[in-house]
């Protein structure tokens, strides 16, 4: 408590008004103003602070504290400063030029500092705080036991003290003297209250764990030497002495323990037993002692783990070896499903999954989730364990997971693996399962998908060339690089057939909706027009579309007119793309960009309303109602021979080289 009461203190300390006002008084009168000011922030806050005042007075005189000072002499002193408090606030906040009449300048207290703020219960905060612990040093026989004074001890003992008193702060003689290590001290509470050897304090503790804890080991032994209880342990945690010396790694404490019969096999509210706790610390010593004292290696705790498990988890290759060695079980399960091998590959422990798969563990026991320790290599990047367990894991057992290991190898971004597991005969078109897929906003299916989301082009590359088909995905990976404006990445998926003009499943559109992704980056919609995107498509309207506006519109801003609501079984047209809010003031541009990309086209009635509030929008309509030149028709004609898959071609026509500029809109 003290602890708590010390940091709230530090939080928010008295200021040196706070003790001018409050020092001279005793807790019961602090606690009574206290409880006056906790009222006062309750109320209501329209009241004026005179008012206040008076009513925190007659509240005073109608609720009289138990224990509280009851004379009018003392409730008029309390009440008197805490007027001058209120007085006091009231002429700093006048002299800051706020209102604090009503308290509404005052700040809401933080969880770290003490329940209020106001002065009187911060020094009583403090003053308690300090109270535990000054109390307990000006004990004399706290300091007779802190400083190991067996003289003092005698003495007190002689002066009538009670030797095995609780202190102020919690703990009897006996429970002090051991976790300070004050060993002639506490030769003589032995003798003397030797009844109190397994005495438990608030916190449940005996001397024996009190000494366990702070790694007195003389203090055990004569704790134990007295008849202390080896099994007395936490009654939540169930934590026996024992298990407390093998969390600390104390290797002398634990073989006192045990050679006063400390059980090895005793188990906590998790069904661990101390050896569970030595091989998590990693300690081999320890591990062997505890074996050589009975300890068992087929147990398993609560979750099915065994210690080889632990051992494997924490990549403990000594202390496998020694298990093994000893008969352990090297296909040991947890509840879950996952082995030891499992766990080793799962947490990059390369030596020590080898080690178990040589001496015999079985790369085909899945775990309930279907997934194989070639799984948990891939994920980790075990390239050494990846190639042992890849010629031996059963193919049958990998498809039926829904997740092959070369979705963890993209998707964790190990590229030397990833060609490995390829080079395999593993599919570059391997499809999660609806259950995982599902668990992904995009529905992703291919491992294609997991590297263009990461913008890894390398792992893109090797899929590709393994023949990833782009257009497997719900969304196709191109349009996600088309989105995170990953240009390179679309050239590389162009290359390799992907359709600039695809559709998306669900959502029917008259255009590519690889321009939707992009209408406010018009160097990207720029990029893919030139790749061979089709631009006609964005001018197919037959005037049926939403976005033609009401003839009642006519006369006022388009910008600020609403579009007729869609009919969602109607295909999606351009101009209603453009109808959208946030892109009217792009209609102009974007319109203008595709112009150059068409020949001979008519604008519908709702692109001329969209038009005509656009800056430049008449010059705009005049270039599209207008024929186009006959140079610009015969670039269209050629690109559109070449078609999107062999645009890249147009760069080895047997033209000039400004000829072959104009075709490919380079320096546009």
């Amino acid at each position: 408590m003290s602890a708590g009461l010390a940091s709230g203190r530090a939080a928010s300390c008295p200021s040196v008004d706070d003790y001018d006002l409050y020092g001279d008084l005793e807790e019961e009168e602090l606690i009574a103003i206290a409880v006056e000011q906790s009222l006062e922030r309750n109320s209501a806050g329209t009241e004026s602070s005179s008012t206040r005042v008076q009513e925190c007075g007659g509240l005073r005189e109608r609720v009289p504290l138990a224990g509280s000072c009851s004379g009018s002499r003392d409730r008029s002193r309390a009440h008197r400063l805490h007027c001058a408090h209120v007085e006091r606030d009231e002429r700093t906040a006048v002299g800051e030029g706020e209102r604090v009449h009503n308290h509404e300048a005052r700040p809401t207290p933080c969880s770290h500092k003490p329940p209020y703020s106001d002065s009187a219960f911060t020094l009583l905060w403090a003053r308690m705080g300090e109270s535990a612990q000054e109390r307990t040093k000006m004990d004399p026989l706290w300091r007779a036991i802190q400083q190991d004074d067996s003289a003092a001890l005698y003495a007190l003992e002689a002066a009538g003290t009670d030797l095995g008193a609780v202190l102020p702060n919690g703990l009897n003689s006996l429970h002090e003297a051991a976790w300070q290590g004050s060993t002639r001290c506490l030769r003589i509470l032995l003798k003397e209250k030797k009844e109190l050897v397994n005495c438990r304090s608030k916190g449940n503790d005996t001397p024996l764990t009190l000494a366990v804890s702070a790694g007195q080991t003389e203090c055990m032994k004569m704790l134990l030497a007295a008849g202390s209880a080896t099994e007395y342990c936490n009654s939540r945690m169930l934590e026996t002495p024992l298990y407390k010396v093998c969390e600390g790694r104390n290797i002398k404490a634990a073989g006192i323990l045990l050679s006063h019969g400390a059980k090895a096999n005793a188990r906590n509210h998790l069904g661990n037993t101390p050896l569970y706790e030595a091989v998590s610390k990693g300690s081999l010593p320890l591990a062997e002692m505890l074996l050589a004292n009975g300890a068992r290696l087929d147990v398993t705790n609560k979750f099915g783990v065994s210690p080889l498990f632990i051992a494997a988890q924490c990549g403990c290759l000594d202390i496998v070896k020694l298990f093994v060695s000893r008969g352990a079980n090297v296909n040991t399960k947890a509840k879950d499903g996952a082995t030891a091998l499992y766990e080793a590959c799962k947490n990059g422990h390369d030596d020590l999954a080898v080690f178990l798969f040589q001496q015999g563990a079985d790369p085909n026991l899945p775990t309930m989730e279907g997934l194989l320790p070639l799984h948990a290599a891939s994920k980790s990047g075990c390239e050494d364990v990846t190639s042992l367990l890849l010629p031996v894991s059963c193919r049958d057992i990998i498809q039926k997971s829904g997740l092959s290991p070369v979705h963890l190898a993209t998707a964790n971004v190990h590229h030397d693996l990833l060609a490995m597991l390829l080079s395999a005969g593993l599919s570059a078109n391997s499809l999660l399962s609806p259950d995982r897929s599902m668990l992904y906003e995009d529905r992703r299916v291919t491992p294609l998908m997991f590297a263009v989301a990461k913008g890894d082009q390398h792992a893109a590359r090797l899929l590709l060339s393994a023949g990833a088909e782009p257009v497997l995905d719900p969304l196709p990976p191109l349009l996600v690089a088309v989105r995170r404006q990953d240009l390179a990445m679309v050239c590389l998926l162009h290359d390799y057939g992907a359709d600039l003009n695809q559709a998306v499943t669900g959502h029917d559109t008259a255009f590519p909706p690889a321009l939707m992704f992009c209408t406010m980056d018009l160097h990207t919609m720029h990029f893919l027009l030139r790749l061979g995107c089709n631009a006609r498509a964005c001018f197919s309207c037959s005037g049926e579309s939403t976005a033609h506006l009401e003839d009642d519109h006519s006369e006022r801003d388009v910008s600020q007119a609403k579009p007729k609501p869609r009919n969602p079984l109607q295909v999606m047209q351009f101009c209603e793309v453009l109808d959208s809010m946030d892109m009217r003031p792009w209609a102009g541009p974007i319109v203008k960009l595709l112009l150059e990309f068409v020949g001979n086209i008519r604008l519908c009635a709702g692109l001329r309303k969209l038009l005509s509030s656009q800056p430049g929008g008449v010059w705009i309509q005049d270039m599209a109602d207008n024929p186009r030149l006959l140079a610009h028709l015969c670039r269209l004609k050629i690109r559109g021979q070449l078609g999107q898959q062999r645009m890249h071609q147009l760069h080895a026509l047997a033209v000039p080289q400004r000829i072959r500029n104009y075709l490919d809109y380079s320096g546009v």
